[in-house]
């Protein structure tokens, strides 16, 4: 059984937000750029500082081309989902989401009959190129965790090394 329009509606207010992470590597980049890295006496830890800066670049690269991948699946998905239904599950509390509902945000479609595109849940659970962007967002977000945890690992293990 689908789910519930306004159900729906929160979920895809919800996935309008994507976050991204930038690891911080300026002093890494600095010892390496300034030829400096040979100051650390430990071959294997240099080896190390090389070897995550390199682990840093490619998993940047693929994190922006997910995101790249999920931007194009959200437009895919979404532009068949009026903003005027889901903006007001973008705010938080009822006052608000009514203060939305009373048209003076968007005066323009504040009424039902002013609406020619309302959203419709069924139709949108039903189009298969609804379906294959939805995958395409699942699928990007995925490799962007998978990513994240990538970073974490290496520089967890670098900082080990370097505290030993």
């Amino acid at each position: 059984m689908p789910p519930p329009r306004d159900s729906l509606l929160t979920w895809i207010a919800d996935s309008q937000g994507l976050g991204t992470v930038d690891p911080v590597t300026g002093t890494a980049e600095a010892l390496v750029a300034a030829g400096d890295l040979g100051l650390v006496r430990d071959d294997s830890l240099r080896s190390e500082v090389t070897a995550y800066l390199g682990a840093v670049r490619r998993s940047t690269h693929t994190q922006r081309t997910a995101i790249e991948w999920w931007v194009e699946g959200r437009g895919r998905a979404f532009r068949r989902v009026p903003i005027r239904d889901y903006v007001p599950f973008l705010v938080g509390s009822s006052e608000e989401r009514a203060a939305l509902d009373e048209g003076e945000t968007f005066p323009a479609s504040s009424s039902p009959e002013r609406r020619p595109f309302a959203f419709d849940a069924d139709a949108f659970l039903a189009d298969p190129d609804v379906f294959a962007a939805l995958e395409q967002l699942a699928i990007s977000r995925a490799e962007m965790a998978k990513g994240r945890d990538r970073l974490r690992e290496a520089g967890d293990a670098l900082l080990r090394r370097v505290e030993d």
